[in-house]
């Protein structure tokens, strides 16, 4: 039974939408367990220990048997001009509808009955405090008095029993003017029930509230000036452009093609999200850190486009420095009379090709979109290519980029200049893996040009390097010789003449049994169907195939990009002109690709 072709083609493209969808799931919880890490191992341990001594981490305070196997424990301090009784009143009295918190006030105190300031006085009216009080943190918070001995000790804890958690506040006089506040939060995170939200809260925040808390408390015993609205208000603000950031960048891993740039961003928007946090820099040195970070969301968002851009870019550069002849001594209309003596199934061909009544093409540019795979077991990855072809020097240059694990770009370039062949590979275009030269290279790049010109520019194979020798009555044999050395390769046609598959054994590729042994090897490019582009016919798309003892092996999957094909182009030329395609009856239409 025939099936639905829009049905055979919805199948691989899901697949590959769920292998893209996983790979970039895995990117981000891969972020995630690496900032994590960070928090962790290089962050967390110093900001539970934030201003104290070793002597004052060892030492026991009131409260810790209340919570004797915590898996928070951070005891931070703070030395204050002054003695405990002129410190214990600013304590007594905070709290949400209180006092407030002596740090940020526009977030900890919003909604106080008292007024979004904390107060820079002591009140009278809050100094009367008894065990069991309750003292809110917010409208939907509270913790109560344990217990307390005045100038000495308070405890909060939370109202279950026994306590989940404690918060210690002891005051330890260091000299007649000289005291250190200490603070000991104590707590077991609630793995299994809704209270755990309230515990990862506190994990992260109170890394910046209590410091800041000590803080003002300090600033208010020894009357130094109190900080101002505003300034907190920029603080917050940063906070928020920074994890906005961070979120943004995380989504464009989501929806960008190019998905390395978002995850590289969304960890240096991590990385500054966790400076201005915890480091306690400058409010402006946060905000100027934000703007490489918008740069990188830029950056990242027109990462597709750019990528793309940057290797035709490169591409471009190299063609122009290869000295390639720019104009051609003449340029010749094809008539059938030179035709005439060629096998019929060459004639055939090169009517279909549409080269007769046309002037002989000398050289041509376009560009590939498609898959690669360098073993058969290996999940195809995607790749761009760009290739530029010269028939008046016999020169090919072909750059590929691929995505190796769909994660770390390597551009890789086949060239044959001057009679050499080359094959050079290189990660993010910085390390070289592979750089290939020699007689095996020299061939193999030889006949990949007579490849390109049979299936893109058949005129360019009007010429005396080239040979022809019939077959059979779907195929002909066709050479070239170029610097003393001869290729060959096998070209099979249908009935109208159109190219089905291109087979040579003039390429190398690696034995698997000697991986660094090149042995010569059949090598075919099956062609998948034929579409009318400015009047010439031109490939839907096609195949590389290396046809090996274990079986053929698919490494390459390729279809032109709409408008990259351009004839007679002077080396190193950037202008693209765009064509309609039309499809070829009695030819396979173009499709999705199929991944």
């Amino acid at each position: 039974m025939a099936r639905n072709p829009s049905q055979t083609r919805k199948v691989p493209t899901l697949i590959a939408v769920w292998r893209t969808v996983s790979l970039k799931s895995l990117a981000i919880l891969a972020l995630f367990v690496l900032l994590t890490a960070v928090y962790y191992f290089a962050i967390r341990p110093g900001q539970l220990r934030w201003g104290a001594t070793p002597e004052e981490l060892a030492r026991p305070l009131p409260g810790d048997d209340l919570v004797p196997a915590p898996t928070f424990c951070a005891t931070r301090a703070v030395t204050i001009t002054g003695r405990p009784e002129d410190i214990w009143p600013w304590i007594v009295q905070i709290g949400y509808d209180r006092a407030g918190f002596y740090g940020y006030d526009l977030i900890e105190n919003l909604g106080s009955k008292r007024g979004i300031r904390s107060a820079r006085k002591i009140a009278p009216e809050l100094q009367h405090l008894a065990v069991g009080d309750r003292v809110d943190m917010s409208r939907i918070a509270y913790l109560v008095i344990h217990s307390m001995a005045p100038n000495q000790f308070l405890i909060w804890t939370g109202a279950e029993d026994p306590p989940g958690g404690a918060f210690t506040w002891a005051l330890f006089p260091v000299d007649k003017k000289h005291t250190r506040l200490v603070m000991r939060i104590r707590f077991q995170h609630h793995w299994t029930d809704q209270r755990i939200l309230l515990d990862l809260f506190t994990e992260f925040a109170d890394h910046v509230a209590v410091p800041k808390m000590l803080l003002g408390i300090r600033d208010r015993v020894e009357s130094r000036r109190i900080q101002p609205l505003t300034v907190q208000a920029a603080e917050i603000t940063v906070w928020i452009a920074a994890f906005l950031e961070f979120v943004v960048a995380v989504v464009l891993i989501l929806v960008r093609r190019q998905w390395w740039p978002a995850w590289a961003t969304a960890l240096l928007a991590a990385a500054a999200l966790l400076f201005v946090l915890y480091a306690r820099e400058p409010i402006g040195t946060g905000a100027l850190l934000q703007l490489p970070i918008l740069a990188a969301i830029a950056w990242a968002w027109r990462a597709d486009r750019r990528g793309s851009m940057s290797m035709f870019a490169r591409f471009s550069k190299e063609v122009a420095s290869t000295e390639m002849p720019a104009v051609p001594v003449a340029a010749e209309v094809v008539t059938s009379a030179q035709l005439a003596s060629l096998p019929e199934p060459a004639q055939r061909y090169l009517r279909f090709m549409g080269v007769v009544g046309r002037s002989q093409d000398w050289s041509f540019r376009l560009g590939f979109t498609g898959r690669f795979r360098t073993k058969p077991q290996q999940p195809w990855m995607k790749c761009e290519a760009w290739q530029y072809n010269n028939r008046l020097a016999v020169a090919r240059i072909f750059h590929i980029r691929i995505r190796f694990g769909g994660l770390l770009p390597v551009l890789a370039r086949d060239t044959y200049v001057h009679g050499r062949g080359r094959m050079r590979v290189r990660l993010l275009d910085l390390f070289t893996i592979e750089d290939g030269t020699g007689e095996e290279y020299d061939t193999g790049e030889l006949v990949t040009y007579l490849n390109d010109a049979v299936l893109i520019g058949p005129s360019m194979l009007l010429v005396p390097e080239i040979s022809w020798a019939p077959a059979d009555a779907s195929s002909f044999d066709v050479s070239l010789t170029d610097h003393g050395r001869t290729v060959t390769a096998r070209v099979i046609v249908d009935e109208t003449g159109a190219p089905r598959d291109f087979s040579t054994t003039d390429r190398f590729c690696y034995n698997s049994d000697e991986p660094k042994k090149l042995v010569r090897a059949r090598w075919s490019t099956p062609i998948a169907g034929w579409e009318i582009v400015d009047g010439r016919p031109r490939p839907t798309g096609g195949q590389a195939v290396w046809h090996l003892p274990r079986g053929p092996f698919a490494y390459a999957d390729f279809h032109l990009i709409p408008g990259s094909l351009v004839f007679n182009v002077q080396p190193g030329a950037r202008a693209v002109r765009n064509g309609a395609p039309q499809h070829v009856p009695g030819h396979r239409a173009p499709s999705s690709a199929p991944w």
